[in-house]
């Protein structure tokens, strides 16, 4: 009686964190590494970062619906609203930003 009560003890921060996201980040076939991936549900907020290789995976206090945003550099690339139930794999594709060019601008010079 008392291994089963003291399994039960041990299992049970296992238990609470069962759901996960796992996947791999890719950009214009290549892996991007060291992104931000945030899932929001109600007021919970859980964060990971992707490995070298792109991968990553983000425990998840209980299965619904999640907001995913993904995060490089500061700057919100991706956003994906999510159904998790237990173990959930979601890979990402981060479309390669546009650069902007700005013409004819002309900056004020400084009084001297």
């Amino acid at each position: 009686m008392k291994k089963t009560i003291i399994s039960v003890i041990l299992l049970l921060p296992v238990l609470a964190f069962s759901q996960r996201i796992t996947g791999k980040i890719t950009q214009t076939g290549n892996s991007v590494s060291y992104i931000e991936i945030v899932a929001v549900k109600d007021k919970t907020r859980q964060t990971a970062i992707s490995d070298e290789k792109g991968n990553y995976s983000l425990k998840l206090p209980d299965n619904g619906n999640y907001n995913i945003k993904l995060i490089q550099d500061g700057a919100e690339v991706s956003t994906a609203e999510i159904s998790v139930n237990g173990e959930t794999k979601k890979d990402f594709f981060i479309e390669k930003k546009q650069e902007k060019q700005i013409e004819g601008l002309r900056l004020p010079q400084g009084k001297n």
